[in-house]
């Protein structure tokens, strides 16, 4: 994180260190699966992938309405892209997606997706069968706080990431907005905890199934421009980008 005055030695100290080995290649530094976008909602899927890029991965596979395809490659042309259509059947569409999570290190789903019954077939797949780390967002929060027996029911031991807003945040716990802003830090233990998960409440606070306390309190999205009342902000964001058990899918702002 850049700021004005900084020398070439102060941004090595506080950009994460990358281990350096031979014959290295674009699948050296992962692969992340975005399952995002629809016909409705193009912009979604592209910030995620670059997300995913602008964060340090090397491969960057993106499944997502066809209609998005051509805007894809021209914004992000390094990335993979398949696409599906209304009329693809489950079966084609859970055999896509089989493929790509078998060949992803990581899978973000959610931004842009939609709700409408194709989208919640999805989101139901990817929940039940993702066997690597799965990040969720946006529509695949709104999804799963509409079907909360899968969340009970989520056999799957890998780590789990949410990121609400408060709006999604309130759908999943079925609390007011209210209630949400004032409670925001127990609610968010609370609900990891007892769900297993790993929960950064892009309202208030980042939580991490591994620490009983919080990682970090930090707003995202230059929050910190808008809030003097947030001290050193991006001294905050820094340490929590290079925390080794963070994941993020919503850099795409800064």
């Amino acid at each position: 994180i850049y700021e004005e005055g900084m020398s070439m030695y102060d941004i090595e100290k506080t950009w994460p260190k990358w281990k350096i080995v031979r014959l290295i290649g674009e699948g050296s530094f992962g692969k992340v699966l975005v399952v995002a976008g629809s016909h409705k909602m193009y912009g979604a899927c592209q910030f995620a992938a670059l997300a995913a890029y602008r964060t340090g991965a090397g491969l960057v596979r993106v499944v997502t309405a066809k209609e998005n395809k051509e805007s894809l490659m021209q914004k992000i042309p390094e990335a993979i892209v398949d696409t599906y259509t209304k009329a693809t059947s489950a079966e084609v569409l859970d055999d896509l997606l089989q493929e790509a999570m078998e060949w992803a290190d990581c899978v973000v789903v959610g931004p842009g997706i939609g709700l409408e019954e194709q989208a919640v077939c999805v989101v139901k797949y990817i929940w039940e069968h993702c066997d690597v780390p799965l990040i969720v967002d946006a529509d695949g929060l709104n999804i799963l706080s509409e079907h909360p027996e899968w969340i009970e029911g989520r056999a799957t031991a890998e780590c789990v990431y949410f990121t609400p807003h408060i709006g999604e945040f309130s759908r999943l716990t079925k609390k007011s907005i209210k209630c949400c802003k004032e409670e925001a830090i127990l609610l968010t233990k609370e609900y990891a905890q007892k769900h297993n998960n790993s929960f950064l409440n892009r309202a208030k606070v980042i939580f991490d199934k591994f620490n009983d306390n919080p990682v970090i309190c930090f707003y995202l999205a230059k929050a910190y421009e808008a809030n003097s009342d947030i001290p050193n902000a991006k001294k905050y964001f820094a340490k929590v980008l290079m925390h080794e058990n963070a994941l993020f899918s919503n850099l795409n702002c800064w």
